[in-house]
């Protein structure tokens, strides 16, 4: 099952300036940059035609004319007051190095709360209106701009509110360890670089940021050995390992805590990479034994035992790792998988729910919570769970969307809402035609 890749919203960047119209539409800070008209056709001189044209302009790399048709945009009363259109006009300026003036533009988007989306419309016939999580992109575009002016505090301060947001925004990880690192505060650092693979592991951080990673950076690629060893990606993990050994010995002056655990740590990732379960248990257990508060190491710990059928002694090791990092939501992942496995659906759920609310949005938690629900015929909770599995993120590449409309096709069915059933079971043979259970589910559908 391929996990999906998770869609990296542009970014851009931006600080507070009163008095934005008149910095923005000033001769000297617009015209100077040799602006090209934007060219919407015969299309209506309306704010949603500049607004989309501007967003393709961006997706090709045409930051010049992309500029003038968020300017376009915002001269209109509606495009005023949509915060996207304003966040996309300060990704225009960020790309063309017009930092101070993006900041202003993201914070007028921040200001504008409730704001509506010109281009969007509901069933109802109202334009839509953002939701507070929504802005959580505005506030990531500030911070990384405040990151382009060097000024790394703030960019800190305001990429945590766009964490707070949306916990589970791997690029806003990756940028707080990124200006950490600048900071020296080498520990954090790791940390986020660790939460950054954990909750974006298709993104290639050192290909899409590589301007943003030092060539020495040994920090960044522990994080990552870390954060692919949360989620039994081995290879990949031993590999970051490597190089972030390689890198630190090279300079053994480093401020950075004791890596003695790591020693261990790293070499029973080697064990698993190479099948030797019981070896690899040995290690993590050395890794805790030199520092009893190693999170990682008894999570490491937690999922060997699972995979030994160990499950009681599994869960004594997760709740280790939750005792020293309660927010550790992998742990409280595997902890309600492997409480599942013992048939313990109570403790199963209670722990997936606490994995969705460390994570906002969990897809593979949702969808286990309702496979779970449904066993225990409690069909309506079930059918919501597999709706939130179907909009949300695979954390961990263990659930596609099509097993997730399946489970909600079946749920339908035993709720006995048939024509639900049946599109929701189409559309998991569109996304897998020769997907068995859905095609015998829609054979006993047509045959009612």
């Amino acid at each position: 099952m391929n996990s999906k890749l998770l869609k990296l919203t542009i970014t851009g960047i931006l600080f507070t300036v009163s008095g934005l119209v008149s910095i923005l539409f000033t001769p000297n800070v617009i015209r100077s940059q040799s602006v090209i008209a934007c060219d919407i056709g015969s299309l209506p001189r309306q704010a949603a035609n500049y607004k989309l044209r501007g967003s393709r302009l961006l997706r090709l790399n045409n930051n010049e004319e992309a500029l003038d048709c968020f300017r376009q945009a915002v001269a209109d009363r509606r495009g005023d007051k949509d915060p996207e259109i304003w966040n996309g006009l300060g990704v225009s300026l960020a790309r063309l190095r017009m930092f101070e003036e993006a900041i202003a533009a993201y914070d007028r988007a921040i200001r504008i709360r409730n704001g509506v989306v010109v281009d969007r419309v509901n069933r109802k016939g109202n334009s839509n209106r953002l939701e507070p999580q929504d802005y959580y992109i505005f506030w990531f575009n500030k911070g990384t701009a405040l990151g382009d002016l060097n000024k790394s505090e703030e960019a800190l301060v305001t990429l945590n509110k766009s964490i707070t947001l949306r916990s589970n925004y791997g690029p806003a990880w990756f940028y707080r360890g990124v200006y950490l690192r600048r900071l020296g505060r080498n520990n954090e650092a790791a940390i986020a670089y660790t939460k950054a693979t954990a909750f974006a592991p298709e993104l290639s951080y050192p290909k899409l940021y590589k301007e943003q990673i030092s060539a020495d950076d040994f920090v960044f690629w522990q994080g990552q050995g870390v954060g692919y060893t949360r989620i039994g990606r081995y290879k990949e993990a031993r590999a970051a390992f490597k190089r972030s050994e390689e890198i630190r010995q090279t300079q053994p002056n480093i401020a950075i805590a004791s890596q003695e655990n790591y020693v261990f740590y790293y070499e029973g990732v080697k064990l698993l990479d190479e099948g030797n379960n019981q070896k690899a248990l040995a290690a993590f257990d050395q890794s805790t034994q030199v520092k009893p508060d190693f999170a990682e190491g008894w999570h490491a710990k937690g999922n060997v035992l699972a995979s030994l059928g160990r499950y009681q002694e599994a869960i004594s090791s997760y709740d280790r790792a939750i005792k020293y990092d309660p927010n550790l939501h992998n742990s409280w992942f595997e902890r309600g998988t492997t409480y599942s496995r013992l048939k313990q659906s109570n403790q199963a759920l209670s722990s997936y729910r606490k994995a969705i609310q460390i994570t906002g949005n969990f897809a593979e938690a949702w969808h286990n919570s309702g496979r779970i629900l449904y066993d225990l015929n409690r069909y309506p909770e079930a059918l919501t769970a597999f709706n939130r599995a179907i909009e949300g993120e695979p954390l961990r590449g263990g659930v596609d969307r099509y097993e997730s409309l399946f489970g909600k096709s079946v749920t339908l069915f035993a709720m006995k809402r048939y024509p639900e059933a049946s599109v929701a079971v189409n559309e998991t043979l569109r996304l897998n035609p020769n997907f068995k259970g859905a095609i015998a589910l829609r054979d006993r559908l047509r045959s009612r």
